[in-house]
């Protein structure tokens, strides 16, 4: 992995960091044993002889479609909250296309708080005009390194600190051991990565990189983690499973992504590292398909197959079918992190949302699970078991 990042830029920093009040103070206008030194309570931009205070500002952005696209909204909400940063949310796409679907029908809760909101396809010519000055910027949008080649250069013009890039735990080797660690072997392959180590190159900022596991929380625009169960069990129907069940998985609340984001802004453990950024607890496919099953109050059906022979006749089972889970230790070390949510109310809070929804009301296609049944009894391998 190449860093090309040196810290010792900020050292010579023009500005110094108060951590709590997250704001910006310049040291030849003001030190701690100046008559112009105040502690600032509370976010306000002081004039005073030459010495001028600007509260912390950044740009997310943020892609329009896939499991991630909720992450922007959840990120630019919780800064302004806790950090009370001033944040510009770009995100990828029409507004007018988007609007109707999850997280994008919820944007308006965001201008309320007045927080700027930009939709088009290039983000650089959208952001060019507005913002001159950034302290940091979260990238949930770029997907291989020619997607991030112009953001780098707008980040640097823009004397940008810190850029947090969303990458993903796909990029890890499928092998015996298990869970994965950061230092794990990846496909060198996948674009994700190679923008990972490009990013990790950039000598005018700091780096730090994020790898997810299957997120889920409200207004995501990718439910198929649960819904796939939900659908069935409401249904009353059989719930493929591949054989045999004991799989482990990791859902990952997107409010644990988050925090642990928001505890790297301006922290140097945080500068050039890559975090597993999961929930931490591990559950098995059938443990999952029982817990929903509760959660409804219907009775599981469970349906084991034989994932091989099903390749061409079944894809809708939505988690790799092996082992995927990545320790997120390091975050809890180098960041303080911990996670604040819990699996069971994780996954009740997605049936409300089900619900809410009327997707248990909605028609619901047995195609391909016909085809799977089909498939296992013309093998001699049908095993469907309560």
């Amino acid at each position: 992995m190449t860093l090309g990042f040196n810290s010792s830029i900020f050292s010579n920093h023009s500005s110094t960091i108060f951590t709590k009040t997250q704001y910006f103070v310049p040291y030849h206008s003001c030190t701690p044993h100046s008559k112009k030194y105040i502690f600032f309570l509370r976010k306000r931009v002081l004039r005073k002889a030459g010495f001028f205070l600007f509260s912390c500002s950044g740009i997310i952005l943020n892609t329009k479609s896939g499991g991630h696209a909720f992450v922007g909204y959840y990120l630019a909400r919780s800064l302004l909250q806790q950090k009370q940063a001033q944040v510009t949310l770009w995100n990828e796409g029409f507004e007018e296309q988007l609007k109707s679907s999850q997280p994008f029908s919820q944007y308006s809760d965001l201008k309320t708080l007045g927080i700027n909101t930009i939709f088009s396809n290039c983000a650089t010519e959208s952001l060019n005009g507005s913002v001159k000055k950034c302290d940091w910027i979260i990238d949930n949008f770029s997907r291989d390194v020619e997607t991030a080649k112009p953001l780098v250069e707008f980040a640097s013009r823009i004397g940008v600190r810190q850029y947090l890039f969303v990458s993903s735990a796909g990029i890890y080797n499928a092998n015996e051991m298990t869970p994965h660690f950061e230092d794990d072997p990846v496909n060198p392959q996948a674009p994700i990565f190679q923008t990972e180590e490009f990013l990790l190159s950039q000598p005018s900022f700091a780096v730090t990189c994020f790898r997810p596991i299957y997120l889920i929380g409200p207004r995501s625009a990718k439910t198929s983690y649960t819904d796939y169960f939900f659908d069935r069990i409401v249904r009353e129907l059989k719930v493929p499973i591949p054989y045999p069940g004991d799989q482990l998985v990791s859902l990952s609340h997107v409010d644990d992504l988050v925090q642990m984001m928001i505890l790297s802004i301006d922290k140097s453990d945080a500068f050039q590292q890559v975090f597993n950024a999961t929930s931490g607890k591990f559950i098995t496919f059938r443990a999952l398909a029982d817990l929903c099953s509760q959660i409804c109050c219907k009775p599981l059906q469970a349906f084991y197959y034989d994932a091989k022979l099903a390749r061409d006749s079944f894809s809708l089972f939505p988690f790799r079918n092996r082992h995927f889970i990545a320790d997120p230790r390091k975050a809890e070390r180098l960041l303080g992190w911990s996670s604040a949510t819990n699996l069971v109310e994780n996954i009740s809070q997605m049936f409300s949302e089900y619900l809410s929804l009327q997707k248990d009301k909605q028609n619901f296609s047995l195609d391909e699970d016909h085809k799977l049944w089909a498939a296992m009894e013309c093998s001699g391998h049908l095993n469907a078991r309560e």
